[in-house]
């Protein structure tokens, strides 16, 4: 699991700052460095605990997919504005 926080760091990286408090917002992040942020960003599961482990699953995945298209379309945009 820490493996995968790993790759939500590095893709967090990748960002622009205004668009890593977003990133950072991803579930399974939080769950090391929650013990050291006294104030952690909100979890999928804080956000939607109504949601069964199913539910939450599908929205952490269409998250993931979401944060690789806004990645992608960063990457693009500034590969284009600084070639």
């Amino acid at each position: 699991m820490c493996e995968e926080i790993a790759s939500a760091g590095e893709l967090a990286a990748s960002f622009p700052k205004s668009v890593n408090s977003a990133v950072l917002a991803h579930g399974s992040q939080n769950v090391c460095s929650s013990y050291m942020d006294p104030n952690p960003t909100p979890t999928i599961r804080d956000l939607y605990p109504h949601l069964t482990e199913n539910e939450l699953a599908e929205a952490e995945h269409i998250l993931e997919r979401y944060l690789a298209l806004v990645l992608r379309i960063f990457e693009r945009t500034d590969s284009e504005a600084h070639p």
